[in-house]
């Protein structure tokens, strides 16, 4: 009756994609995890997470994209593990990304 190691029991996830312009597409995603456990004996909690990641696309060309990015908008402290002195080692936070889309 014990869940695996970082596996929750629920994990919910959706998005939005939308086009106001030919010229740009904006997207944005939810995701939820329920509670799991670092480890296989389920004594060490890692809590429940909700995230939601943003991002902006221009299209410059029919090949080529630029896009603006913020993932875990809301900042919120991602926890990965739980150490047996239960110490919680913490995921990136919030992260603003950039960059070039190429399609051949």
């Amino acid at each position: 009756g014990k869940r695996p190691a970082q596996t929750p029991r629920w994990t919910i996830t959706g998005g939005i994609v939308a086009t106001p312009d030919p010229l740009v597409t904006l997207e944005t995603n939810l995701r939820f995890e329920s509670l799991r456990w670092s480890d296989d004996q389920n004594t060490l909690p890692v809590e429940e997470i909700t995230l939601m990641d943003v991002r902006a696309s221009f299209h410059v060309t029919p090949k080529i994209d630029l896009y603006a990015a913020i993932d875990n908008i809301t900042d919120e402290e991602v926890g990965s593990a739980r150490a047996a002195d239960q110490v919680l080692t913490i995921d990136a936070p919030r992260l603003f990304r950039a960059g070039v889309t190429y399609r051949y």
